[in-house]
């Protein structure tokens, strides 16, 4: 949020993993993210309660459902894709 409070959202990084996508995993992606764009503050190990982000928008995937909190952030879910699974279930029953 900006000073004229004013929500914004980025993109921090989109990137080719060869690694399973467990949460452990995603979540050394996403520190590594936060270290590039300097969100994270100066801490013993950059640990994610050491971070400026509050909020990660994810889909809802089991593996990003468990990384977010691995992070100390919240998790918004994706609309997009909640009302596409809902709409997709609705049509196919």
């Amino acid at each position: 949020m900006k000073a004229d409070w004013q929500l914004r959202n980025v993109t921090l990084g989109i990137d080719y993993s060869k690694q399973q996508h467990t949460s452990e995993n995603i979540k050394g992606q996403v520190i590594g993210f936060m270290a590039w764009w300097q969100l994270l503050e100066e801490g013993p190990d950059h640990c994610a309660s050491d971070c400026k982000v509050q909020y990660i928008c994810s889909d809802n995937a089991a593996n990003m459902v468990k990384a977010v909190p691995l992070l100390q952030a919240n998790h918004m879910p994706c609309m997009d894709g909640t009302y596409s699974a809902a709409d997709h279930q609705l049509w196919t029953e």
